[in-house]
C-alpha cells in the first residue's frame, strides 16, 4: 500500500505531528484517532485531551503542539503548503484563541509564523521525524491509538525513549 495515496494519510500525519509534540512536552492525552474519508467529507482526526491542558504548558510549547499537525501533514503528506497560516485553518484558529486576545492581527500573524517555524524545526529532528512517521503508519493500520500505545511506538526511537524516561 502506498501511504501517499491513502485517503487518510494526510490525517494520520497531521495527528501524529500533534501526538509526538505532546509526548515530547509531557502533555497527557487519552487517545488519538482518524476516521476514514467518506464521500463528500474530509478525513477527520482527533486527539482526546483534557480541557485546560494548555494552561499547564509554556506558550511556545503550546504553539508548537498546535502547529505540528498542519506542518507534519505538509511535510509528509503533501498537504497544501502554508495552510496553517491561513485564517480558515482549524488549528490556526485554535492557536489564535489561545494567544492573547488583545494582540493585534499583525502580532498574531507573527506569533503564528514563529509557531510554524518552531514546529518545522522540531519535526526536522531525525528522532522526532522517525517517531512521528511510525505513529502515522500505526494510525493508518489501527485508526485509533491509546496514549499507552502511542508511547510504546514512540519509545522505539532511542532518543525519544530517553526523553520519555526523563519525564520531559
Amino acid at each position: 500500500m502506498n501511504l501517499m495515496t491513502s485517503p487518510t494519510w494526510s490525517t494520520s500525519t497531521h495527528e501524529a505531528g500533534h501526538v509526538i509534540a505532546m509526548l515530547w512536552f509531557g502533555v497527557e492525552f487519552e487517545y488519538v484517532t482518524i476516521k476514514a474519508k467518506t464521500e463528500g467529507l474530509p478525513s477527520l482526526g482527533h486527539v482526546a485531551i483534557r480541557r485546560g491542558w494548555a494552561d499547564s504548558v509554556a506558550a511556545p510549547q503550546v504553539a508548537i503542539i498546535t502547529a505540528a499537525g498542519s506542518v507534519a501533514a505538509e511535510k509528509w503528506a503533501g498537504s497544501r503548503p502554508g495552510r496553517f497560516r491561513e485564517a480558515d485553518d482549524a488549528d490556526a484558529a485554535i492557536l489564535r484563541v489561545r494567544i492573547k486576545t488583545d494582540m493585534n492581527a499583525t502580532c498574531q500573524d507573527r506569533f503564528i509564523a514563529r509557531a510554524v517555524d518552531g514546529a518545522l524545526e522540531f519535526l526536522e529532528i531525525p528522532a522526532i521525524r522517525d517517531a512521528a512517521i511510525m505513529l502515522a503508519v500505526s494510525l493508518e493500520q489501527n485508526t485509533t491509538l491509546s496514549h499507552a500505545n502511542a508511547v510504546r511506538i514512540a519509545r522505539i526511537v532511542p532518543e525519544v525513549a530517553w526523553r520519555l524516561d526523563a519525564g520531559a
